[in-house]
């Protein structure tokens, strides 16, 4: 991917086009289709690198928290002899005690955040809106604007009209999943991410982690389970979502 293209692809996300570059862009998309595969691999990248520097905060504030309880529990002292020597040994025994148990109790509020929570909200803050990447048709232009309305109900109608004429478009496919998963019909999202996850010939495809995403959001202990091993050929395969998927995962704890 060349650096016109990403500049061109960050002056679109960042809302900096004009009026009349944004709708030149939007038709330059739905009509090259090599084009559009770039941008939607430009999305993802984008998406996981801030998850990645989302994981690397956590890390730094784990490790702030340690340093300040070593600090307090183990601030430097002169040297002492004698009698007054035990003493120190014991104080110093009590706070390593009462340091490993402020490091313990610290991984265990890390780690105790429902995983379901976590995961909705990822899914609140990545597909709240559609952004329109695909042109300016006027019936994708609708079934967008059904969903970012909150009309998902309409929005599944009217992304299944569209997959009527073109069945493996990957981006409709998408959407219309996300449309049933707003709504919680979850068997439904499972069934379209499925379609998405078995178009041929994407460079970039989500069906899987997406799939795995709507198993974590039902959340049954089948669920976890199957999730855990998509998540995990995700991660292994180098599937769109793998930064993410590893970091469910050691939330799941697997």
């Amino acid at each position: 991917m060349d650096t016109e293209k990403i500049e061109l692809f960050e002056k679109y996300l960042a809302g900096d086009m004009s009026a009349e570059e944004r709708t030149a862009f939007e038709s330059d998309l739905s009509a090259d289709r090599e084009l559009a595969e770039d941008f939607s691999l430009y999305q993802y990248i984008e998406t996981d690198r801030r998850a990645s520097y989302a994981a690397m905060e956590r890390e730094r504030v784990l490790k702030e928290s340690i340093k300040g309880l070593n600090e307090e529990f183990f601030p430097e002292r002169p040297v002492v002899i004698g009698r007054d020597r035990n003493l120190r040994y014991m104080i110093s025994g009590v706070a390593a005690t009462l340091l490993l148990g402020g490091v313990l109790l610290f991984l265990l509020l890390s780690h105790s955040v429902d995983i379901q929570e976590e995961v909705s909200s990822y899914y609140a803050t990545n597909f709240e809106v559609l952004g329109q990447t695909m042109g300016m048709e006027s019936d994708l232009q609708v079934a967008i604007e059904a969903y970012n309305k909150k009309e998902y109900t309409q929005a599944v109608h009217l992304f299944e009209s569209l997959l009527e004429q073109d069945s493996q478009n990957s981006e409709l496919l998408k959407n219309m999943g996300l449309s049933y998963l707003a709504i919680n019909d979850f068997q439904s999202a499972l069934e379209v991410f499925d379609r998405l996850a078995n178009v041929p010939g994407l460079h970039v495809n989500e069906g899987m982690f997406l799939y795995a995403m709507t198993l974590l959001l039902r959340g049954d202990d089948v669920d976890l389970e199957e999730a855990e091993k998509m998540l995990n050929t995700v991660v292994r395969e180098g599937k769109s979502g793998s930064v993410q998927a590893a970091q469910w995962l050691e939330k799941l704890g697997r």
